[in-house]
């Protein structure tokens, strides 16, 4: 798998057992113990794959802060997106429970930011309403002073 940073650069995630161990043994994250118990923190999957792109980064120049810099929002969501989905490939055979786990929380992530947006386009959708009906009024009411 892979994602593009917010400096258009193409990164590849994959995982094998030496990642994994890299970051247990690097971060304490005990994925292999346990891949469904993921820490939270955006920090905590930059961190994760930073071990995962680290030879690519050197090979390039970037460093970890200028990698770290390089993601906005956008970019972590693809990276997380990326992360996950790698995760999932990489546990369907030793653990086929925690893979289809891992995929459930990608459509569950999908539902919520589909249910995001339509609730901010809803709002929107209001506010612009009302705006127009205030504007309306008041053209209404400097009219008839006039």
């Amino acid at each position: 798998m892979n994602f593009v940073d917010g400096e258009s650069r193409k990164w590849v995630v994959k995982f094998d057992f030496g990642t994994l161990c890299r970051i247990e043994d690097d971060l304490g994250y005990k994925i292999l113990d346990n891949p469904t118990d993921l820490p939270t923190s955006p920090r905590a999957y930059v961190e994760m794959t930073w071990v995962c792109i680290e030879k690519q980064a050197k090979e390039l120049g970037v460093s970890p802060e200028d990698f770290g810099s390089s993601i906005d929002g956008p970019a972590f969501d693809r990276l997380q997106r990326c992360f996950f989905e790698e995760l999932a490939v990489f546990f369907e055979a030793p653990k086929p429970g925690a893979s289809a786990l891992i995929r459930k929380a990608i459509s569950l992530s999908d539902m919520q930011q589909v249910m995001m947006e339509r609730v901010i386009e809803q709002a929107y959708d209001e506010a612009s309403s009302k705006l127009q009906a205030l504007s309306a009024s008041s053209l209404g009411d400097s009219q008839l002073g006039s």
